[in-house]
């Protein structure tokens, strides 16, 4: 593996998408990128065919999340690709030939493990003409739509950066534990937006990284989804 100036360990695979990469990464590259940077991510494992996804689902457990994954298909909810609550051996081994038909068997089958959270978080990286890389921190999940609650850091971060992002955030009581949602590991969340600029800093051709959502459980923070555009 090869060291990242950040301290991070990219496998040769990883090292080389980042460097000749283009466009859109799928769902499972991006998280194993976002990995080798110590950002937690959801437990999931790619499926070529329904022994390996058995497999796999008997290894996660009950419920699971199993999603196909397409090039250049990051709408996948839109698609009909993401399957939610799979309670069983026999719903995963059809929900295999579903998702495989629907892809024309040109994608991939993602199965991951449920993780159910109240408070969902989406973090990112976007090129600000101008300003250069900026982190982002906002509302996540399907309320990121709705509450178009966003805020922003130039990077790269420190840790003051990073803590003083999340107190300019409008949404901060749902860090700090509200009605009944657990608190967020504040020093945890500052790891994840300072990784998110060395990212952007050690590897200029990443355009863009969206995480969502970023699920906040009793145990930590988790990102379930995530996109890295390269270009």
């Amino acid at each position: 593996p090869q060291p990242a100036s950040s301290g991070a360990v990219l496998s040769p695979d990883m090292g080389h998408v980042l460097e000749s990469g283009l466009g859109p990464q799928d769902e499972h590259v991006s998280k194993q990128i976002l990995r080798s940077y110590d950002i937690p991510v959801v437990w999931e494992k790619l499926a070529a065919n329904v022994e390996e996804c058995l497999s796999a689902a008997d290894d996660m457990g009950y419920p699971l999340v199993m999603k196909g994954i397409v090039p250049g298909g990051i709408h996948k909810t839109e698609m009909g690709l993401v399957h939610v609550g799979i309670p069983d051996r026999k719903t995963a081994a059809d929900m295999f030939a579903v998702l495989t038909k629907k892809m024309n068997d040109r994608g991939k089958v993602l199965l991951q493990q449920q993780v159910s959270g109240k408070v969902e978080l989406i973090l990112g990286l976007i090129r600000d003409p101008q300003l250069g890389p900026c982190v982002m921190l906002g509302i996540g999940g399907i309320m990121a739509e709705v509450f178009n609650e966003t805020v922003f850091a130039v990077a790269p971060l420190s840790r003051e950066d990073a803590l003083g992002l999340m107190e300019r955030f409008r949404g901060k009581k749902l860090l700090e534990g509200f009605r009944g949602t657990p608190a967020v590991d504040k020093e945890k969340l500052a790891a994840v937006l300072i990784a998110l600029g060395n990212i952007a800093i050690s590897y200029p051709r990443v355009r863009e990284i969206d995480i969502n959502p970023l699920i906040i459980t009793p145990t930590g923070a988790i990102a379930v989804d995530a996109t890295i555009v390269l270009g």
